[in-house]
């Protein structure tokens, strides 16, 4: 379930964990320039506020990609899990404010300015 239309396709095995468990899912990645070598592909989670005030966002856990497998990320599956710490914030919508989890699939490319492709898809923690 990705947000925006984009090359990578992620998928999470659940909407909602509880603080301490565990979270897994996968994505793929479909270029349309077979030529385009990606540099780093980076899975993470983090939380983010919006509401009244200034928001927020605190990446929590990230996963950088073995360098070798950047080459290989053609269509193919790349799983991954994260732990959520008991000490992390759960979600919440309110009238002042929300704070929402997600999980962030970027993949970046060579040069100056680099070029990315990324995807992300919300999911809850509970209590």
């Amino acid at each position: 379930m990705t947000t925006l239309k984009t090359p990578i396709t992620l998928h999470l095995d659940r909407d909602a964990v509880s603080l301490g468990e565990r979270l897994s899912g996968d994505f793929v990645w479909r270029s349309e320039n077979p030529d385009r070598c990606p540099k780093k592909a980076t899975v993470s989670i983090l939380w983010s506020t919006e509401g009244r005030g200034k928001g927020d966002r605190h990446r929590v856990s990230s996963q950088i990609l073995d360098p070798n497998m950047v080459l290989n990320l053609m269509e193919r599956n790349h799983p991954f899990t994260f732990e959520i710490p008991l000490d992390a914030p759960i979600s919440y919508d309110g009238f002042l404010f929300r704070l929402m989890w997600s999980v962030e699939v970027r993949i970046t490319f060579p040069g100056l300015f680099s070029d990315k492709d990324t995807a992300v898809a919300s999911f809850q923690v509970l209590a």
